[in-house]
């Protein structure tokens, strides 16, 4: 996972799939990207590596939507191919998360 912040966004990207084998380790890490940087509006999930994402994932993203949310920061998620748009689509998370896809 890798990050930095680009006008007043804090973009990180995400550069593996998204399944429960390799999401606890980066809990972690974007809490701590998360509270290490301050001067950002927005967090920007760049998702345009991951091919494959399972209920942990999604976990996962809910998570940093609501740590976004509750630290008044916009919350938004770019680059996902269509199989996961469209899993999001029919969970109805496009309705409550801002979405752009790849």
């Amino acid at each position: 996972m890798k990050s930095e912040v680009k006008q007043a966004k804090l973009c990180i990207q995400i550069e593996k799939d998204l399944t429960a084998n390799r999401v606890k380790g980066l809990v972690d890490e974007a809490k701590r990207m998360v509270g290490q940087i301050d001067n950002y509006s927005e967090i920007s999930l760049d998702l345009s590596q991951v091919q494959h994402i399972d209920s942990t994932g999604i976990s996962f993203i809910i998570g940093l939507y609501k740590t976004a949310c509750s630290n008044s920061k916009a919350f938004k998620l770019t680059g996902l191919n269509e199989d996961i748009f469209g899993l999001f689509r029919l969970m109805k998370l496009d309705k409550i998360l801002e979405i752009e896809t790849a």
